[in-house]
C-alpha cells in the first residue's frame, strides 16, 4: 500500500480595512468646553431652517473631525471578552507541547500535554464563569445590556456572522449595493403601477372632528432631554454626526438644535440631510441571490428623529383627543398591544360557540404596505382630519425629497429618490401608516373587523356557513375596492380563511370564499399576532410550537450551565423561557 502525508497550510484572509473615528486622544471635557466656545449667534439668527443647518456643521463637524478624526482601522477577529493574557499563553504552551508529544514520542510527553490541556480548560472555564456572573451582576438594571450579554453566551440564527452577499449578475460590491438600492426605491412604485385606478368618490366619508391641527413651539428642556438620553453607541446616519458627540454635548446644542426644530414647524421645510437613510438588507428567506428576499433596515439621522418625535407626539395627541382613531385599530399605539386585539376576537368566537355557531375569518395580507403609501393621498386625508396649512406642507415636505443608499458587503451605494412610501426606521413613518389605513373599516358593512398595524382580518358569524359566505365575500370586495382606491396591493396568495366551530358542530365548514375571481386558501390553522388559531380553539398545535421553542432555549442554558451559578441560569429562565409562556396564556 502507498500513502503519503502532505500538511496543507489554510491560506490567510485578506486584512478588511474599514473608515472610523479615532478616539485614542479622544478628551470629552476638552471636545465640550470647544463646544460651548463656539459663536451660535449665525445660526439663531437664521430664519431658514436649511440655510441655519448648513450654519451648524459648519460650526459642529469641523470640531468633531479635529478631536475624533477619521482613520483606517483593520479588523480582525476578536477573541472573547473573557479571555486574557496568562490564558492565551498557557494555550500557547498547550500547543508547544502537543507538538513535541508527537515528534518526541516518550513517556513524559504526552503526560505533559495533557496536564497542559487540563489546565488550560479548568482555567478557561474559570474565567468564563466569572465573566459571566460579573455580566449579569452588573446588568441586572440594565435589560439591554443584560440581553447583549444573553445573545453572547446563548447565540441564535439572528446573532451568527452575515455571510458576504452575492445577488445575480453582479459582479462586484459596488454593483451589489446599486442593484439593492434601486430594488428598495423602485418596489413601491412597481407595484402601484400594476393598480387599476377606480373612483374614490364611491368610498365612505372620513370621520372629523372640525377642529384644526397647529404646530406647538419645542421647549429647549424638551430637546436637551431627548439628546442627553440617546444611546452613545447608536448607529450614525450619513451625516456623519455621532451620538455620542450629540449626547456629550447636548447640553450646548440644545437651544441651537430647538431653533432649527421650530424654523422647520413655522416653515415647513426640512434640512435636506435629516431626509437621507442608510439601508442595509437583512436578509427574510428564499434564495439568498435574489434582493426582493431582503428587507431593508434603514438609520436616518439623529437629529432629523428628534425632530420626528416632536411632531409625532403632539400629531398622536391631536388624534387621540379628537377620538379619530377607530376603535378596531391597535398597533402603534400605546395600550393597544396584540393581546387586546386577540382578546377581543376570541371573546366574540367564544360567545358563537355557546350559541352553536360558526365563525368564519378572513386574514388579509398586503404587499409591501409601507412602501406603497401614496404621498398624495396620505396628504389629502389628513387635510379632512384638520391637518391643513403649514402642518399639512410639512408632512408633504417630510414624504418627499427624500434619499438613500444601501450599504452592502462594506460598500456604500448611490443615492437614489424615494418618491413613494412611508420612511422605514423612523419615528413618525408608523404614525402616518395607521392614519393612511384608518378609514379601511368604513369600507366594510357586514363583518367585524379587526387591525394591527398592517395585519387585518374580517371575521363574521351565523348559523351556518351560507349564513356568513356572502357577506364575507361581499365585504371582501369592498376592502380590495378600496385597496385600490389608496394604491395598495392584495396578495391574495399570501390572504389565507379560516372556520371556527366547536366540537359539536357537524355541519359543512367550507367557506370558498372568492376575491377578483381567485379563491382564497382555507386553512385549518393560523398564526395571528403570535398565537397560532385552529379551527376547534384546541391551541394544541400552539401548544406544540410553544413546547419546542421551549425545550431549545431550555437546550441552550444546559450548554452554558457549567459555568453558571443556579441563580444566574434562573435569571437566564426568566429572561428567554419565561416570556414564551406567558405571553398569551391566559387564551388557553
Amino acid at each position: 500500500m502507498i500513502f503519503c502525508q502532505r500538511k496543507l497550510c489554510i491560506p490567510k484572509q485578506r486584512a478588511t480595512y474599514v473608515t472610523v473615528r479615532k478616539y485614542k486622544n479622544f478628551s470629552p471635557e476638552r471636545f465640550v468646553t470647544d463646544i460651548r466656545n463656539c459663536d451660535w449667534v449665525k445660526v439663531l439668527g437664521c430664519v431658514d431652517p436649511c440655510q441655519a443647518w448648513e450654519f451648524f456643521k459648519e460650526i459642529f463637524i469641523p470640531i468633531c473631525d479635529l478631536h475624533a478624526p477619521y482613520g483606517s482601522m483593520k479588523t480582525r477577529g476578536r477573541y472573547p471578552d473573557w479571555v486574557n493574557d496568562e490564558f492565551l499563553s498557557m494555550c500557547k504552551a498547550r500547543d508547544e507541547a502537543k507538538e513535541i508529544s508527537h515528534t518526541q514520542p516518550s513517556s513524559l510527553n504526552p503526560y505533559n500535554y495533557r496536564t497542559l490541556r487540563n489546565q488550560t480548560t479548568s482555567l478557561g472555564n474559570l474565567l468564563k464563569k466569572s465573566y459571566i456572573l460579573d455580566q449579569i451582576e452588573n446588568n441586572k438594571g440594565n435589560m439591554k445590556k443584560l440581553w447583549r450579554t444573553l445573545n453572547k453566551l446563548i447565540p441564535n440564527s439572528k446573532t451568527k456572522t452575515t455571510p458576504k452577499i452575492v445577488l445575480e449578475n453582479c459582479q462586484t460590491d459596488s454593483e451589489v449595493a446599486d442593484e439593492f438600492n434601486r430594488t428598495f426605491c423602485n418596489i413601491g412604485g412597481d407595484l402601484a403601477k400594476l393598480i387599476d385606478t377606480v373612483d374614490d368618490s364611491l368610498l365612505p366619508d372620513l370621520i372629523t372632528s372640525g377642529n384644526v391641527f397647529e404646530y406647538n413651539r419645542a421647549k429647549v428642556s424638551d430637546i436637551e432631554k431627548a439628546l442627553s438620553k440617546i444611546n452613545a453607541t447608536k448607529a450614525t446616519g450619513l451625516d456623519g454626526i455621532n451620538a455620542r458627540f450629540i449626547r456629550l454635548t447636548a447640553k450646548v446644542i440644545a437651544p441651537v438644535i430647538c431653533h432649527i426644530i421650530n424654523q422647520s414647524l413655522a416653515t415647513g421645510i426640512i434640512p435636506l440631510d435629516w431626509k437621507v437613510a442608510r439601508v442595509s438588507p437583512l436578509y427574510k428567506d428564499g434564495n439568498r441571490n435574489i434582493p426582493t428576499n431582503y428587507r431593508p433596515i434603514s438609520v436616518l439621522p439623529i437629529f432629523g428623529k428628534v425632530l420626528e418625535r416632536v411632531v409625532h407626539d403632539q400629531l398622536y395627541k391631536f388624534f387621540s383627543d379628537n377620538n379619530l382613531f377607530h376603535g378596531c385599530r391597535s398597533g402603534f399605539r400605546p395600550g393597544h398591544p396584540t393581546t387586546t386585539s386577540v382578546a377581543t376576537v376570541l371573546n366574540n368566537i367564544y360567545l358563537n360557540f355557546d350559541r352553536n355557531w360558526i365563525t368564519g375569518m378572513i386574514f388579509l395580507d398586503l404587499k409591501k404596505a409601507f412602501d406603497t403609501v401614496d404621498h398624495t393621498i396620505l396628504c389629502h386625508k389628513l387635510e379632512k382630519y384638520g391637518v391643513v396649512g403649514v402642518p399639512n406642507a410639512w408632512i408633504r415636505n417630510y414624504l418627499g425629497f427624500r434619499k438613500q443608499a444601501t450599504k452592502c458587503n462594506g460598500v456604500i451605494s448611490s443615492l437614489l429618490s424615494v418618491n413613494i412610501g412611508v420612511p422605514q426606521g423612523s419615528i413618525l413613518g408608523p404614525l402616518l401608516f395607521i392614519i393612511y389605513l384608518n378609514d379601511m373599516p368604513l369600507s366594510i358593512r357586514n363583518c367585524i373587523i379587526s387591525c394591527y398595524a398592517d395585519g387585518t382580518a374580517i371575521y363574521l358569524s351565523g348559523p351556518t356557513v351560507n349564513d356568513i359566505r356572502t357577506s364575507l365575500m361581499e365585504d371582501m370586495q369592498c376592502i380590495a375596492y378600496w385597496l385600490k382606491a389608496n394604491k395598495l396591493s392584495l396578495n391574495v396568495a399570501k390572504t389565507q380563511s379560516l372556520c371556527f366551530a366547536s366540537q359539536y358542530y357537524r355541519h359543512d365548514t367550507a367557506l370558498n370564499i372568492l376575491i377578483d375571481k381567485q379563491q382564497i386558501l382555507q386553512v385549518n390553522s393560523y398564526k395571528y399576532l403570535g398565537i397560532v388559531l385552529d379551527s376547534k380553539l384546541s391551541f394544541n398545535e400552539h401548544i406544540e410550537r410553544l413546547t419546542k421553542k421551549s425545550k431549545q432555549r431550555i437546550g441552550s442554558i444546559c450548554r452554558v450551565r457549567n459555568y453558571i451559578s443556579r441563580n444566574v441560569a434562573l435569571t437566564f429562565y426568566k429572561a428567554i423561557v419565561l416570556p414564551l409562556l406567558d405571553f398569551g396564556i391566559f387564551y388557553i
